[in-house]
């Protein structure tokens, strides 16, 4: 592609990076791995008013207006761009080298990529687009004009997440033509198609969510048209562009209400695409989303000696997980269900590795296995992915795994170690669990491993490659799994912890929190929480499915809304 071409789409880009991207709160995203807005132990992470039913300005009960925090545009998630080309172009797309899409900001736990468009960014876009094209055209093979245009006005409509007009088609197939300062013996149609490619996988309208939305009687707020909404359900959901259905729902107004969007939103998530937001949400929130990357899960490290079978089983570590995650989704959306199942799904060489017998096989190939009066497992907070990435140096476990549990299932809010702290010897001769209760029963230590401490022992018979024990094999002392919850209810090991957390307020009003960070792509602060309110009421209501609590928050003002973010 020209320089020319290059420095314009570069241009766009940075000026609309510039002109609407900023930080809910005016600040910038959190650089990934860093937690913002989260809620301190034992609060409800929502505002005491009752949410209501909008009306046509957006209002709800105790609100002038709406209740909705500012919504920043966005531009694609990672996991979005990929799919939506996976979708546009099929198995042409199997050699376009993913691995060149920028990596995603973050905000707390997830993705959120309302962040300005620096040049360095742009430029690993570009270089992206120049790849990703070369291999489409490869695969393709278009020996003419005739079927590069066939390509240009099938693609489009997906790539830009709505209906391609005849003047975006016109504008690309003009970039056909050979650049004035190209001086290579030929030009080919592929050469053309090339171009047009490398210029829309780099455009604003591909890698951007452009919510413009409608006028409101609050010029700070914008109503999202249905096409809008049809873009923004399908990327959140299926990590996809509308499919034709979803547009001609949008078309006839099925999404301009409440009520439409609600009833269009559980039909997508009966949907197997559907399998796209179980993984992407459940992979950050239990915070395995690198999991696999330590020196014990590879095979020849001398760590990964301690842990024999365990480079060999650690990506069916992932997949259980995975197919665990779905298969709740798919069949009643049950946070309890999710949280104390007596049943996982493993391939038969990671049900040997944790010592389990296997039943049927389902159809994405894995045994079930019946967890049934097996010790200590039950529930996802059980598997080998879990426990093993929340860990540190052996057998001092409790400090990481209590933190993942305290700030990811429970919002609790921690402050971070002083910036003095001395860390103290390890007692010498004591079980792990006596030693490390005595090396943080200092006054410093104390404000964040009284809470920290009771949660991460309840994994105490979990190693940190997922292997089930009872006693410390280096002492040769029982394990001792009982913890506390911040509620103040006792509970040993984790399969009681699952059954606890299920039924625990806390956890449920973190869950419907997690959601709207994840579905809605952004940090809710303290007009939001009448949403977060109303989605946990939803979760009760309906015997705690999590689709619902989806339901409600993709439904909702806060995500059919847009307010401006403020200057």
């Amino acid at each position: 592609m020209s320089a020319l071409r290059s420095l314009c789409v570069l241009s766009v880009l940075s000026a609309l990076a510039a002109g609407c991207y900023q930080g809910v709160d005016g600040s910038e995203p959190a650089a990934a791995g860093t937690e913002s807005g989260d809620v301190t132990a034992g609060s409800s992470g929502g505002a005491d008013t009752e949410p209501g039913g909008g009306d046509d300005a957006g209002s709800i009960d105790g609100c002038e207006g709406t209740c909705a925090g500012e919504a920043p545009m966005q531009l694609m998630r990672r996991s979005q761009v990929i799919g939506v080309i996976r979708q546009a172009f099929g198995a042409a797309a199997d050699e376009v080298p993913f691995n060149l899409v920028p990596a995603d900001a973050s905000s707390g736990l997830f993705p959120a990529n309302y962040l300005p468009a620096d040049a360095t960014r742009v430029e690993a876009y570009h270089s992206f687009a120049e790849r990703a094209a070369a291999e489409l055209v490869r695969a393709i093979g278009c020996d003419d004009e005739l079927c590069v245009e066939d390509e240009v006005r099938r693609v489009l409509p997906i790539l830009f997440k709505r209906e391609a007009i005849e003047e975006d088609v016109q504008i690309y197939l003009g970039q056909m033509a050979r650049p004035q300062e190209y001086d290579g013996a030929s030009w080919t149609a592929d050469d053309g198609f090339g171009q047009v490619l490398t210029l829309a996988l780099q455009s604003p309208q591909f890698l951007y969510r452009i919510e413009v939305g409608e006028e409101t009687d609050d010029p700070a707020v914008r109503r999202l048209s249905g096409h809008e909404m049809a873009a923004r359900l399908a990327l959140a959901l299926w990590n996809q562009s509308p499919s034709a259905e979803l547009r001609a729902l949008a078309a006839e107004g099925a999404l301009d209400t409440e009520e439409g969007v609600a009833d269009v939103v559980r039909d997508m998530l009966a949907d197997p695409r559907a399998d796209a937001l179980a993984i992407g949400f459940f992979e950050s929130y239990l915070g395995i989303d690198h999991f696999g990357e330590h020196a014990r899960y590879l095979d020849g490290a001398a760590v990964a000696e301690d842990y024999p079978g365990l480079p060999e089983v650690a990506a069916d570590m992932q997949a259980e997980t995975e197919a665990f995650v779905t298969h709740v989704m798919r069949s009643g959306s049950s946070m309890r269900e999710l949280f104390a199942a007596d049943y996982s799904f493993a391939s038969e060489a990671l049900a040997t590795y944790y010592g389990l017998p296997t039943g049927p096989v389902n159809e994405e190939g894995l045994y079930r296995l019946e967890l049934s009066g097996t010790p200590g497992r039950a529930g996802v907070l059980s598997h080998g992915a879990v426990v093993g990435a929340h860990t540190t140096i052996e057998p001092y476990r409790a400090a990481h795994r209590g933190t993942f549990l305290a700030k990811n299932v429970l919002c609790i809010e921690l402050p971070p170690p002083p910036a003095d702290i001395v860390i103290p010897d390890i007692p010498v001769g004591l079980p792990p669990r006596e030693a490390f209760e005595q090396m943080t029963d200092s006054q410093t230590c104390a404000g964040c491993h009284n809470i920290i401490n009771p949660l991460g022992f309840l994994f105490e018979n979990f190693d940190a490659g997922g292997r089930y024990a009872e006693i410390y094999p280096e002492f040769d002392t029982a394990v001792d799994a009982s913890g506390r919850l911040p509620s103040g209810d006792d509970v040993e090991g984790v399969a009681e912890l699952g059954a606890a957390l299920a039924e625990n307020e806390q956890a449920q009003r973190c869950m419907a929190r997690r959601l709207f960070e994840f579905t809605l792509e952004r940090t809710p602060n303290d007009r939001d929480d009448a949403y977060i309110d109303d989605a946990y009421e939803r979760l009760l209501a309906s015997d705690l499915n999590l689709g619902e609590v989806v339901v409600s928050l993709l439904s909702s003002d806060a995500s059919r809304l847009r307010v401006l973010p403020q200057e």
